[in-house]
Formats: C-alpha cells, structure tokens, sequence
C-alpha cells in the first residue's frame, strides 16, 4: 500500500512539472504581443490603450522578458498583479 501511494506521488509530482514546463515554453513560442491579443475585437482596440496594457502588465519592461541577471526591479515598485489589470484608479 505504501508503495503506491508513493508511485502516485511521484506520478502527480511529475505530471505538475510537465504542465508547469509545458505552459512556459507555450507562451515563449505563441507569436503576437499579448496585450494586443487581448484587446482584439473590442470596442477598447486602438494604439493608446494596448500601450497602456502593456504598461499595466510590465510588458514595456525589456528586463522582465529576459532572463538577465543584471535587470534588478528597482526596490518599492509593484509589479500588476491579474487581481489589479485593467483596474483604472
């Protein structure tokens, strides 16, 4: 009993780290900037408001989009959280 509770473990453990792997290597390889994807075929479509999603979800930010060491966020800043995109203040 003890050993397939552990095969089942292990089973989820590695199935968690196939999505998990998938998914980032998904969103790497899918072409198109995703702000203008989201906005795509709503009324909120021009050049003013995707540069404002961009913004909002960090996606102006040539740090965040490579793996680079030295790209440091500055301390005291937040980043969007899903919670907070879209939210007008």
């Amino acid at each position: 009993m003890r050993r397939y509770l552990l095969g089942k473990v292990a089973q989820a453990f590695l199935t968690l780290c196939f999505v998990i792997a998938f998914n980032f290597f998904l969103f790497r390889v899918v072409p198109g900037d995703p702000a203008s994807l989201l906005l795509r075929g709503t009324a909120a479509f021009n050049e003013d408001n995707v540069d404002q999603l961009r913004h909002e979800l960090g996606l102006d930010n040539r740090c965040r989009r490579s793996s680079s060491s030295t790209c440091r966020t500055p301390r005291g800043s937040t980043s969007a959280s899903p919670s907070t995109v879209g939210v007008r203040r």
